[in-house]
């Protein structure tokens, strides 16, 4: 999630008469998946090969990244700029760019589907917060209802003839709810669906199959149909620049800004959401001192960091916006970390920046400084036998990122749910799962207060 593309490295022994073919089928730039147990954690491309003679036989070693990569290393090659344009829609037109022409991608608001794939883990829930889709406001059933939590809520509204004509806003926007009785109904003209609500959809449990099919149908469909009257003119917002890399450059500032990320995950599902460091864990690693570590996986090492060179007592973003010496406005934000301050640290950092137009924007950049301060300086790692582990439910599932696992280390003196930030997983000589765990509250909202994502 936090440091993408994901890569991978596979070696391989190889009869010397069977290479020739082998090297045929293993070109960079060919497209592969790594599945365990049927389950895909990975699919993206071959970047490099190496082949290695010796006595003892040969081996050839790929070398790759997933399907994020092409976006990564796409750079812009002709100005545009994108006027009052939602992150969401941003993010949208550039990847159509990418991958479009090469058969299209998908692209979903929460980790959900993509989390239960990779662990196969049913019980595995929980989204972090997502951003609205198109613009449209998710004032979704009525004036009063501001946001859909609970589809069966709303399936229940419609149907009890309890949802109205939303008036239209300021801006002109025209927003409609979902007319009663016209769930399968796709001529209707509805104009309320963000894709955060197709999210919630499709990932809840709906009384049936058949009309949870029929409602994410209705969603989809009706999502097409958005429609606005004219507004204000719109405004520049974000201006490319030839040779910027379209990730680095454009996507990762804005996105950072906004507080939500862009990472590939499960059988090539693209996840624009914030990190879920509230999800309830399904797995455990304890390790006691009387060597009683039932309900866990079996620990083959250990290693624990926790620094201060590179973090900070606080930071600041100071940002300005607007033309014009009397026209400009100043935009301030601070996130502190409560623990350097606690330890005696009086360390502030200061950034300028540019791109931030509103104060939120400047909060939501420090916060993520402090936060990645804190991720470079803190981290706990366990080294696990074998590629799965039992779940609390008893059933097997797949060591995965985009996960928690409760942890109770008496020899560390560590207790408590953390957040899965990478995993590693090897085959040689023994199956082993490398975890690199972190603090909830260092995942974005680095400020100690144990927030979370959706913060």
């Amino acid at each position: 999630v936090f440091d993408v593309p994901a890569a991978y490295t596979v070696t391989i022994g190889v009869p010397a008469d069977k290479l020739s073919a082998v090297l045929q089928v293993t070109r960079p730039h060919t497209k592969c998946e790594l599945a365990i147990d049927g389950n895909v954690q990975f699919r993206g491309f071959i970047d490099e090969r190496q082949v290695s003679t010796t006595a003892q036989g040969t081996s050839l070693t790929l070398n790759g990244r997933d399907q994020l990569e092409e976006l990564f290393d796409r750079y812009i090659t002709a100005e545009r700029t994108f006027t009052d344009m939602k992150l969401v829609e941003l993010v949208e037109s550039l990847m159509d760019e990418v991958y479009n022409p090469t058969g299209g991608y998908e692209l979903q608001y929460n980790a959900d589907v993509a989390r239960r794939m990779m662990t196969g883990d049913e019980s595995a829930k929980g989204s972090g917060g997502s951003p609205a889709k198109n613009g449209v406001t998710i004032a979704l059933v009525s004036p009063d209802d501001p946001e859909l939590h609970d589809l069966d809520d709303f399936i229940e509204k419609a149907q009890s003839k309890k949802v109205k004509k939303a008036p239209g806003d300021k801006t002109g926007e025209t927003k409609w709810v979902l007319p009663s009785g016209q769930l399968d109904d796709p001529d209707a003209k509805t104009l309320v669906v963000p894709m955060r609500a197709i999210a919630l959809a499709s990932e809840r449990t709906v009384r049936n199959a058949k009309e949870r099919a029929a409602v994410i149908q209705y969603l989809k469909d009706q999502a097409k149909t958005l429609a606005t009257t004219p507004g204000p003119p719109p405004k520049p917002t974000v201006t490319t620049k030839i040779g910027e890399r379209m990730f680095d450059g454009v996507i990762k500032p804005e996105l950072d800004r906004a507080g939500y990320f862009l990472w590939s995950a499960g059988p090539g599902i693209f996840v624009l959401a914030a990190p879920n460091v509230t999800q309830s864990p399904t797995t455990r690693i304890i390790r006691r001192l009387n060597g009683r570590n039932e309900g866990s996986a079996q620990i083959v090492s250990a290693q624990f960091r926790d620094g201060s060179v590179r973090r900070y007592s606080s930071v600041t973003v100071h940002a300005k916006s607007g033309s014009g010496a009397k026209s400009r406005t100043f935009k301030d934000g601070t996130a502190v970390d409560l623990e350097m301050m606690e330890l005696g640290y009086v360390r502030p950092m200061a950034i300028q920046d540019a791109k931030c137009k509103t104060d939120e924007q400047a909060i939501a950049l420090a916060k993520r400084k402090v936060a990645e301060a804190r991720r470079s300086s803190w981290s706990l790692t366990y080294t696990l036998s074998g590629h799965t582990t039992l779940n609390t439910s008893g059933n097997r599932v797949v060591w995965a990122f985009d996960t928690t696992v409760e942890v109770i280390d008496e020899i560390l003196g560590v207790e408590g749910v953390f957040y899965v930030d990478t995993v590693e997983h090897s085959g040689n000589p023994q199956k082993t799962t490398k975890l690199k765990l972190m603090r909830p509250a260092d995942a974005l909202f680095g400020d100690g207060s144990g927030t979370g994502a959706d913060a």
